[in-house]
């Protein structure tokens, strides 16, 4: 009989968290997007509320990449790694 808290876990398996409250690389990403959703979403406001047209004109640029019709065309990562660095110098 397997002793249950010592059970592996299968690569691409479904769990965002695991028994025992343990989070799951698929949660982390999960929260990071969150998160930089959020920020972009606070981002944009308070340049609006600047007038800062510029910085809203960068972030929607940026953004464009995330768009269906240029996903084949930009790898996942390369988007994610560029709109990191855009939001991030804010």
């Amino acid at each position: 009989m397997q002793d249950s808290r010592f059970t592996a876990w299968a690569a691409g398996d479904t769990y965002l968290i695991y028994p025992g409250a343990r989070s799951s690389i698929r949660m982390e990403r999960l929260t990071e997007g969150v998160q930089a959703f959020e920020k972009v979403r606070i981002l944009k406001e308070e340049f609006k509320k600047k007038g800062n047209k510029g910085a809203i004109k960068n972030i929607e640029k940026i953004l464009q990449m995330f768009d269906e019709r240029s996903l084949g065309e930009i790898p996942a990562a390369t988007a994610v790694n560029k709109a990191k660095g855009v939001i991030n110098r804010y």
